[in-house]
C-alpha cells in the first residue's frame, strides 16, 4: 500500500492512495482530541507501564500528571541527525532519530488496525528543505526503516516539503509559472521557488524546477506558539505574581519548578497549542482576536483576557522581521525578481499566520496568494502522490558546489576541480569519475580535500574555512600512482562519493545536494 508521511515537528500526518487512486487523509486513534488527522510528533514514558506513549496518549499523560513532563520529549526534529543530543526519560535514552522510530511504529500500528489484510507499506517521507546537511536526511530514511516500512525505492523515499506541497498542487499551478511555495510549519520557516512547466500535452504531467530555495529551520509554529504563551504569562504575572515562563524542555527546570507552577504552564501551552483554539480565531480574517478563559488555573485563580491582533502583531515583530529577510535573502541570492513570481503557495499549520499573510500580501499582492483549505494536509498528500501515480518531474539542484582541492607537492599552491556547481540541474542518472595522481615524478604525497562550499571559491581561504567532507593525504612509493573516485546522484538528494584508494580499499561518504 502507498503511503506517504508528513514527518513533522508538531505533528505528524499521513496520506494514501485507495484503490480507485484517490488520496485520503488516515485518523489516527492516538491523533489529537480535537482533530484525528494530527498525531503530535511527541513520546512520553509511563514508569508504571514501563510503556512509551506516543501521540495524544503522551499530551494526556503529562497533562493528567504533571511530573510527567519530566518524562516527555517533543520538537525533537529540530535534533535529527545529532547524535550527541540525547534525551533520558526514566530507563529509557532516545535520540532525535529514536524518537522518530516511535512515532513512525505509532503508524504502522494505526494502518495494520485499518488495513489488516495489507501485508506491506511503502512509504514516501518528507523532510524539510533546511536540512541542508545529509545527516538529517539519512537518519530520517533510517528510522522509516526501522519501524518497519518498506522505501518507496532503496534510492528514493524522501521528498522535500515545498515540493511535495507543489505536486499536490500541480493541477492548479499555471503553465510556465513561477510559484513561490511558502511552507511553514511547526519547526521550519520553507522557501522554494519553482518554475512549472507542462511536458507534452498531458494535464498531469508537468516539470518542477526549483530556482530558488532558502528559509529558517529554527523558525516555526513552535515560535509562534511561544509568543502567545508570553502575551497570556504576562497576564498571568500581573495578576498572580507567579511566573510561569519555564523551559518545558528542560528537565532539570522542571524537577526544580513548584507543582502548581508546572501545571498551569502546561494548562496554557495545551491551550495555545490546540488546533481548533487560540490560533484559528486569532488568526481568523473576520474575528482576529481571541479571549482567553481558563478557569482554576491556580486553585483561587481564573485566567480570562483577551488577545487583540494589534497586541499580537506587536509581539510576533521580531519574527516577522526574521521571515521577511528570509525571503529577501533568497531573491536577492539568487538574482531573482520578486515581481517574476505569478502565484504564492501558502502551506503548513501556519499558513493563515497574520503576519506572514500581511507580509506576503505587501510584497507579492493578495491576488497573487493561493491558501487552499487543505493546506495543512498538502505536504501529506503530495508524499503519497509521489508514492504511487508520480507524474510530476521534479529537476534536482544542486544546493551547494562540491570540489576537490589537489594539493601541489611543495604544499603551497593548490588546484580546484569542481564536480558540482551550486544550482547545477543533476539529472537522476547523474555519475562522474575522477582519477587523481602526483604532478610531480618526485612527489611524496597526494593530498585531496573533498570541500562544500557556497558561492565563489576563494583560492586565498585554507580548507579550514570550508566545509570539508573528507581528507585523503596518501604517500607516494616509486612510481605515481592513481586514485579513482566515482560520484554518483542518489534521488533522495544525496550526492554519494566513493573514492578508491591505492590499496584497493573504498572509503564512501554522502553531501546534501
Amino acid at each position: 500500500m502507498n503511503i506517504g508521511i508528513d514527518l513533522g515537528t508538531t505533528n505528524t500526518l499521513v496520506a494514501f492512495v485507495d484503490e480507485f487512486g484517490n488520496v485520503k487523509k488516515l485518523d489516527f486513534s492516538n491523533g489529537k482530541s480535537d482533530n484525528r488527522c494530527l498525531l503530535p510528533s511527541c513520546i512520553a514514558y509511563d514508569g508504571e507501564k514501563d510503556a512509551i506513549l506516543v501521540g495524544q496518549a503522551a499530551l494526556d499523560f503529562v497533562q493528567n500528571n504533571p511530573i510527567g513532563a519530566r518524562r516527555f520529549i517533543r520538537d525533537s526534529k529540530y535534533s535529527m541527525g545529532d547524535d550527541g543530543k540525547v534525551w533520558n526519560i526514566g530507563r529509557r535514552s532516545f535520540d532525535a532519530e529514536g524518537v522518530a522510530v516511535e512515532i513512525l511504529k505509532e503508524v504502522m500500528r494505526e494502518l495494520k488496525s485499518r488495513f489488516p489484510e495489507e501485508k506491506e507499506f511503502t512509504a514516501f517521507v518528507t523532510v524539510p528543505a533546511r536540512f541542508e546537511t545529509q545527516e538529517p536526511r539519512l537518519a530520517t530514511k533510517s528510522a522509516l526503516k526501522k519501524a518497519g516500512f518498506l522505501p518507496a525505492n532503496e534510492n528514493n523515499t524522501l521528498t522535500d516539503e515545498p515540493i511535495a506541497a507543489a505536486i499536490a498542487y500541480s493541477k492548479e499551478l499555471q503553465d510556465a509559472a513561477n510559484v513561490l511555495v511558502v511552507d511553514f510549519g511547526g519547526g521550519t520557516f520553507d522557501l522554494s521557488l519553482l518554475k512549472s512547466s507542462m511536458v507534452g500535452q498531458a494535464v498531469s504531467a508537468e516539470r518542477l524546477e526549483p530556482i530558488a530555495w532558502g528559509g529558517d529551520k529554527q523558525l516555526g509554529g513552535n515560535d509562534v506558539d511561544k509568543v502567545l504563551f508570553e502575551i497570556i504569562a504576562d497576564k498571568v504575572y500581573a495578576d498572580t505574581g507567579l511566573d510561569i515562563r519555564i523551559d518545558l524542555s528542560n528537565s532539570q527546570a522542571l524537577m526544580k519548578c513548584r507543582p502548581e507552577v508546572l501545571s498551569a504552564a502546561l494548562t496554557v501551552r495545551n491551550y495555545v497549542q490546540s488546533s481548533d483554539g487560540i490560533k484559528s480565531k486569532l488568526f481568523s480574517r473576520r474575528n482576529p482576536e481571541e479571549t482567553v478563559y481558563i478557569s482554576e488555573l491556580f486553585d483561587d485563580y481564573t485566567l480570562k483576557m483577551t488577545i487583540s491582533a494589534e497586541l499580537y502583531r506587536q509581539k510576533m515583530q521580531p519574527l516577522a522581521d526574521k521571515m521577511r529577510k528570509s525571503i529577501d535573502d533568497m531573491y536577492n541570492s539568487f538574482s531573482v525578481s520578486p515581481e517574476k513570481t505569478d502565484k504564492v503557495l501558502v502551506v503548513g499549520g501556519m499558513a493563515h499566520e497574520l503576519c506572514l499573510i500581511d507580509m506576503l500580501t505587501e510584497i507579492f499582492g493578495a491576488e497573487t496568494l493561493v491558501i487552499p483549505d487543505d493546506s495543512l494536509y498538502l505536504v501529506a498528500r503530495g508524499a503519497a502522490i509521489c508514492n504511487s501515480r508520480f507524474k510530476v518531474h521534479v529537476d534536482n539542484k544542486a544546493y551547494s558546489s562540491i570540489a576537490v582541492v589537489v594539493a601541489a607537492p611543495d604544499g603551497r599552491s593548490r588546484t580546484l576541480d569542481v564536480i558540482v556547481s551550486e544550482g547545477m540541474t543533476i539529472s537522476d542518472d547523474f555519475s562522474v569519475c575522477r582519477k587523481y595522481m602526483p604532478n610531480a615524478d618526485n612527489a611524496k604525497y597526494l593530498q585531496l580535500s573533498f570541500i562544500e562550499y557556497k558561492g565563489k571559491f576563494d583560492s586565498s581561504k585554507s580548507n579550514a574555512f570550508y566545509e570539508v567532507e573528507l581528507e585523503l593525504n596518501r604517500p607516494m612509493k616509486r612510481n605515481k600512482q592513481i586514485i579513482t573516485i566515482n560520484y554518483v546522484f542518489n534521488e533522495d538528494k544525496l550526492f554519494i562519493i566513493n573514492a578508491q584508494q591505492i590499496d584497493g580499499t573504498v572509503t564512501q561518504f554522502s553531501v546534501r545536494l
